[in-house]
């Protein structure tokens, strides 16, 4: 239903159904979700990032919630950083460190300098569409979730490969 999203009742109605069958829940095929699946399992070692990330896979695959979505997306990246990293610091205030940490994987410039773009816009956005104002396309969500995600792997598959 279209109109779902515009109407309290019914967005109430599907989260209580959620809530209740969320084990009838088909999980989904394809290549998509078997990156996000495996992602999953690979944050098991950041709990507080894993937690948001299932949060806000849930809401998206159950389509509720889109700023909430958006938050929990953030939020885990923004936990992860500050485990990965090991400090406290904001996503904003990371850019120095990550970009420390990318060149002692000698990871090239290019590579370095093209995380920490995105990693800018990525909150900036954030700043900007979610968290001060509600401007966000429900289209973006998606775009989000995967950015959150390649972000994810790439620093979990470098720790990987690097210890």
């Amino acid at each position: 239903m279209p109109d779902i999203n515009d109407n309290d009742k019914l967005i109430d109605l599907k989260v209580q159904l959620i809530k209740k069958f969320h084990h009838y829940n088909i999980p989904q095929t394809d290549e998509t979700d078997e990156v996000i699946e495996e992602t999953t399992l690979w944050l098991k070692d950041y709990t507080s990032a894993s937690i948001t990330y299932n949060n806000a896979l849930k809401k998206l695959r159950n389509n509720i919630f889109g700023r909430n979505t958006l938050d929990d997306l953030r939020l885990c990246l923004e936990l992860f950083l500050k485990q990965y990293l090991g400090n406290e610091k904001s996503i904003e205030n990371q850019k120095r460190e990550i970009g420390i940490s990318l060149k002692d994987k000698t990871i090239s410039t290019e590579i370095r300098n093209m995380f920490s773009v995105l990693l800018d816009y990525y909150a900036k956005y954030h700043n900007n569409n979610v968290k001060h104002d509600e401007k966000y396309n429900s289209n973006e969500i998606y775009f989000i979730f995967e950015l959150t995600t390649v972000f994810l792997r790439f620093l979990i598959k470098l720790k990987k490969i690097k210890q």
